[in-house]
């Protein structure tokens, strides 16, 4: 925030910088995994791991439209 330059640069405290990276990390992770625990618990959910670059593409267009179908 350029806002906040003339009271704190955090470039002045690298190790506070280093802590906040890890701290977003982990709220990061914690996060995700909220969001799984919740994903798996929703009936005929499907997880699309991203490793598998364009085919699991067309998985989700067939699923989407599959889905899209069945409800219009």
């Amino acid at each position: 925030f350029p806002e906040f330059d003339e009271f704190i640069k955090l470039e002045d405290f690298p190790e506070r910088l280093e802590a906040l990276k890890k701290l977003i990390k982990k709220n990061s992770r914690h996060y995700a995994k909220k969001q799984y625990t919740f994903m798996k618990g929703i009936t005929d959910c499907v997880f699309c791991p991203f490793t598998q670059g364009d085919e699991i593409s067309l998985t989700i267009l067939k699923k989407i439209s599959d889905f899209m179908e069945f409800h219009t």
